[in-house]
């Protein structure tokens, strides 16, 4: 059934909602949307000067739902008259969302967009999603290890989850979307039994959607991206081989393939020397979480938590701690 959409209004907001979800939305009305920290149903997800990413649950009522509500904030003057002349970033992720839907990407079910504006000048904004049950984002599920205890099963599941993620970035890629903030905490993993997981892309906000399918030096670009990541967490190793799959997809020969890995680390090297020259110029001596280090030769920043530790000797070679950890 094709979504409609209707416009309404509700606690001092302008909301505009998909039909489908009519009770869903009537039931989320009568809940304090200034006070969603004091619901027992809520659950914080994430919090920032710009936004909070809140988990609600309907458990009893007309409707049983687990959706998730993002509220933006304007956390300076600047932001105040930018959104003067532009749309909300709630307005614009439902925009997007609606968008990377219908070209077959899996992402939230976008149920809800709210604004309260004053003399058009925005006040705050609501995003509301549904997201499949048991979905975990990606670098969670990569932090705690969801992975079974036994060995054989552990690369099974492994192989599985290399498999269809290659498989998801690629066709990303190929329906033409770039994601500015591409990292594992913007995607969803869901295990569909001891063979199959799946994919979900969120903060849809920072999505571009580009006619076709994207270029070389585009694809390359994104891969970096997603790649200032996984070189602080995965092998050199198992790095290649997410990208020889990859290549393998877009009809590289083994020559295109090499040339284009290494411009893939070069990028990525390049990228992560910017993120702590700007860091430094920030001053980092004064920032409560990082710390300058020199070993030998070596200079750079380390988490202070690990500052003092044995992480400090990987330093002169990063790449030993992944033979370590294997070797364990």
């Amino acid at each position: 059934m094709a979504a409609t959409y209707r416009h309404i209004r509700g606690q001092g907001l302008m909301w505009t909602y998909d039909t489908r979800f009519d009770v869903l939305l009537k039931e989320l009305l009568k809940v304090n949307l200034r006070n969603l920290k004091g619901d027992p149903r809520c659950r914080i997800v994430k919090t920032g000067p710009a936004r909070t990413v809140y988990n609600f649950r309907f458990l009893d009522g007309p409707v049983q739902a687990d959706i998730f509500i993002k509220q933006y904030f304007l956390p300076d003057l600047f932001d105040k008259f930018r959104y003067l002349f532009r749309a909300s970033k709630g307005m614009v992720e439902w925009e997007q969302s609606r968008a990377v839907a219908g070209k077959g990407v899996p992402c939230p079910i976008p149920v809800a967009v709210a604004e309260r504006r004053v003399l058009n000048y925005l006040k705050t904004n609501f995003y509301v999603t549904v997201t499949e049950q048991h979905a975990l984002p990606l670098d969670y599920f990569l932090r705690k290890n969801y992975l079974p205890p036994d060995a054989a099963a552990q690369k099974k599941l492994r192989k599985v989850c290399l498999n269809e993620f290659v498989r998801f970035v690629h066709n990303l890629h190929e329906k033409g979307l770039i994601h500015r903030d591409f990292h594992p905490g913007n995607m969803l993993i869901r295990r569909l039994g001891e063979s199959r997981v799946s994919f979900c892309l969120l903060d849809l906000h920072s999505v571009v959607i580009r006619p076709a399918a994207l270029t070389i030096d585009e694809r390359i670009a994104n891969l970096a991206i997603l790649n200032q990541f996984y070189s602080q967490a995965v092998s050199q190793a198992d790095r290649l081989r997410f990208f020889n799959q990859y290549a393998k997809l877009c009809g590289f020969d083994e020559d295109q393939r090499r040339r284009y890995a290494r411009q893939v680390e070069a990028r990525t090297d390049k990228s992560n020397r910017n993120l702590w020259a700007r860091r430094d110029k920030r001053s980092i001596e004064d920032n409560k979480y990082f710390e300058k280090v020199k070993y030998g030769a070596y200079r750079g920043h380390v988490a202070k938590e690990y500052a003092r530790g044995p992480l400090i000797n990987y330093l002169s070679n990063p790449e030993r701690f992944f033979h370590d950890v294997e070797a364990l």
